[in-house]
Formats: structure tokens, C-alpha cells, sequence
């Protein structure tokens, strides 16, 4: 939800405040961040600091984690040697889990490798 586009400060006042306002969910997640960043404007400079953060505290109990780590962080084309990726699943293993991933990085996917998807799997009773 956006903070709004925009707050007028009243003649001879120094200090605005924005509220941010948490909406309830039910997603199993960690903390999360909401980040302002002045945006420099010929109109004034930004001192430092420059950036202020509002944690959000979750309440939902988490049952499960997921992590990723680059188990084989190089791969190379001359002799085609494979790079891995390694997702882990922590906590209930009791349903099936299906885990979305984005890709980024400086290499195309379909050019310069095999396309990795945007999903993984983890079967019902199997962490690995």
C-alpha cells in the first residue's frame, strides 16, 4: 500500500510525518521492510542520513522455511561443468510446498543457459 503521493508542510514547520499503517495477513513470513529514500532535487540537497526504515513485525507463527544457496557457484562453458543451486526446506513437512524464485543476474536465460523455471517443488513428508 503506497504511503500517498505527497504531504504538504504548513509555512515555518520543520518536521512531517508519514504513519505507516501494517495490514493484516495471513502469510507465514519473517519481518518485513518498508524503506523511504529521498530522491535528490535541484530544489535542496539530502543530508544524511538520507534513507529511514520501518520494520514490520510479523505476527503468524512460521512452520517452515525456505533458503537458497549456491552449492556449486561456478560454472563454465569450455567444458560445460554445471553450476547448482540448493533450496532447503525447514519446519513441517506434512504438505506439498511449491516455492517461487525470480533470476536475475548479468546472464540470459535460453542464451547463455538452460532456463532454470521460476519454481521448485518439495513433496508432501520429504525435506531434503
Amino acid at each position: 500500500m503506497a504511503l500517498g503521493s505527497s504531504v504538504v508542510i504548513p509555512a515555518g514547520v520543520t518536521t512531517v510525518t508519514k504513519t505507516v499503517t501494517p495490514l493484516q495477513d495471513i502469510l507465514q513470513e519473517l519481518n518485513e521492510t518498508v524503506v523511504v529514500t529521498l530522491v535528490q532535487h535541484a530544489a535542496y540537497a539530502v543530508g544524511s542520513p538520507g534513507s529511514a526504515t520501518v520494520t514490520l513485525a510479523s505476527d503468524e507463527v512460521i512452520t517452515q522455511t525456505v533458503t537458497v544457496t549456491a552449492t556449486d557457484a561456478v560454472a563454465t562453458e569450455a567444458s560445460l561443468k554445471t553450476g547448482t543451486f540448493t533450496f532447503t526446506r525447514t519446519g513441517s513437512t506434512t504438505s506439498l510446498l511449491t516455492v517461487y524464485f525470480t533470476v536475475s543476474g548479468t546472464a540470459t536465460a535460453g542464451k547463455d543457459y538452460v532456463s532454470l523455471g521460476t519454481s521448485v517443488i518439495f513433496p508432501q513428508g520429504r525435506a531434503p
